[in-house]
């Protein structure tokens, strides 16, 4: 899972230390190619962070093609992310 810092813990900008924690948790293993993100308002209440901040964060990982986000299905950790093909 996901070791989601606070909003205390995180610099500004907020997407962007969201970003680096879930690019952490690929780097670590503890995200593997498949996983499933929790959902925007879960990730938001975890880390004491807007929607439009998850998102943000989502949007930069899924350009990177490290996430890839389906309508009614969720995020998902690409192959990608698990090659580095991405920008990790």
């Amino acid at each position: 899972m996901i070791a989601l810092p606070t909003a205390a813990q995180l610099p500004r900008p907020l997407y962007r230390s969201l970003r680096e924690a879930i690019v952490q948790s690929i780097r670590d293993g503890r995200l593997r190619p498949g996983d499933r993100l929790p959902t925007e308002r879960d990730l938001a209440r975890g880390c004491g962070v807007s929607r439009i901040t998850v998102r943000a964060a989502l949007a930069g990982l899924a350009r990177d093609k490290l996430v890839a986000r389906r309508t009614r299905i969720g995020t998902i950790i690409t192959q990608d992310a698990a090659r580095g093909d991405g920008d990790v």
